[in-house]
Formats: structure tokens, C-alpha cells, sequence
């Protein structure tokens, strides 16, 4: 029974070396070669892997991992190629929103504790990472607006001071 096991095995009729592996098996319990045989046959009843489901699985099991690790950009490509594959999937689609929305805050937190330490163009720079995956968020735009300010020179005293004098002097011949 082994041996048409295996003639059925390599000949693909997996149902057939099935039972001829059971029957090797009753003769012989506990043959470990019947067993792997038969282990092989139930394996060879298995519909085909769909290549986009495999394809999808990597996807979503590699942007989960870079979720975890905190790098939200490389996970949303990822998700993205699992959209690609399963357009439409719900669960892909969900941990997708999370994870930009996980990457906004942790650069829109950056940006302002940089921009608290007056480290402004480091904080531009986080400001924009946020804008990036939420484009247009008016907190966004507005810690960059102050992180670009905040790079501007201060103005000259000597300057300001000129410019005090001579509005003075032209508002007193304007009298």
C-alpha cells in the first residue's frame, strides 16, 4: 500500500494515495514514512495559494512590524501594497488610517517639543513629516508657520531704534 501511495503521489492523485497511505498505515501502524506520505497527500488536496493573498500577507505582516518598530511612513507603503492586492479590504484599510494617524501625531508632538526648545528648523522639518500624512491639518500648518518664523532674524535694535526716530521726526514736520 506504501508503494501505490507513493506511485499516486507522484502521479498527483492525491485523494487516491490518501487512502492508499491509510491503508499502508493499518498494515503498518505508526510508519513514519506512510506518515509523511500521507502528511504529502493532504498537503496536495489543498486548493492552490493565491499569489495576490500571499502577496497581501507579506504586506500586512511586514507593515504590522514597522508599526510596532514605530515607522509609520515605510509601514503605509506597505499597507498600500496590500490595498493593492485586496483592494477594498477592510483590515488593511483600518491599520492603514491608524498608522498615518499614529505617524501624524508622533511628528505633530516632535514638532512642537522641538519648537519649545527653539530648535526651529529641526521642527520645520517635523512639521512637515506631519503635513505629509495629514495634508492641510491647520495645527500642522500652524506649528510650521511658527517654526518658520522662529528662523527669521531677530530685528535689529540699532535699526529699530532708527526707524522709531525717524517716524518721530517725520510726524513732527508732518505737524
Amino acid at each position: 500500500a506504501y508503494a501505490d501511495g507513493q506511485a499516486l503521489l507522484k502521479a498527483r492523485k492525491f485523494a487516491e494515495a490518501l487512502k492508499a497511505f491509510d491503508q499502508a498505515l493499518v498494515a503498518k501502524p505508526g510508519d513514519l514514512d506512510a506518515i509523511e506520505g500521507k502528511r504529502q497527500a493532504q498537503e496536495g488536496m489543498k486548493p492552490p495559494t493565491d499569489p495576490r493573498k500571499v502577496a497581501y500577507d507579506k504586506a500586512m505582516t511586514s507593515a504590522r512590524a514597522l508599526v510596532k518598530a514605530g515607522k509609520h511612513a515605510e509601514a503605509l507603503r506597505d499597507f498600500d501594497e496590500a490595498l493593492k492586492q485586496m483592494p477594498g479590504d477592510k483590515a488593511a484599510a483600518t491599520e492603514r488610517a491608524a498608522a498615518a494617524d499614529a505617524g501624524y501625531q508622533a511628528w505633530y508632538k516632535q514638532g512642537q517639543t522641538l519648537l519649545a526648545g527653539k530648535k526651529f528648523a529641526e521642527a520645520s522639518r517635523a512639521f512637515d513629516s506631519a503635513l505629509a500624512l495629514k495634508p492641510g491639518d491647520k495645527l500642522a500648518l500652524e506649528g510650521k508657520r511658527q517654526a518658520e518664523d522662529g528662523l527669521k532674524p531677530p530685528p535689529d535694535p540699532k535699526k529699530a531704534a532708527y526707524d522709531r526716530a525717524m517716524a518721530a521726526g517725520k510726524a513732527a514736520l508732518d505737524k
